[in-house]
């Protein structure tokens, strides 16, 4: 599990500058991309799930709900979701709110 000692995860094209909010399953970090816009980057870790069931049903809620959140104006748009398998996780990055 992470702790705030621990590492900011990797992720391609943005730069982790700091820890922002810590919840049950996932972290929040806010973000630097390479085009220089700032964005709130949520990390749901697997390890935070007692079954590998239901982290796989949130990885796929996420997936299936990016879609909606772009053509929805009252959502909080998704911009990206990602995982990386090897470190147990899988991210999504969303508009600052």
């Amino acid at each position: 599990m992470q702790s705030n000692a621990d590492p900011a995860p990797f992720i391609p094209d943005y730069k982790l500058v700091r820890l922002i909010g810590r919840g049950s399953y996932g972290d929040v970090w806010l973000g630097h991309s390479v085009t220089g816009a700032f964005r709130a980057i949520k990390f749901v870790w697997r390890d935070r799930f007692t079954d590998v069931r239901p982290y796989e049903r949130e990885f796929e809620g996420i997936t299936r709900f990016t879609a909606i959140s772009l053509r929805e104006p009252s959502q909080l748009a998704l911009l990206h979701v990602g995982r990386n398998a090897d470190a147990a996780f899988f991210y999504y990055v969303m508009e600052l709110g």
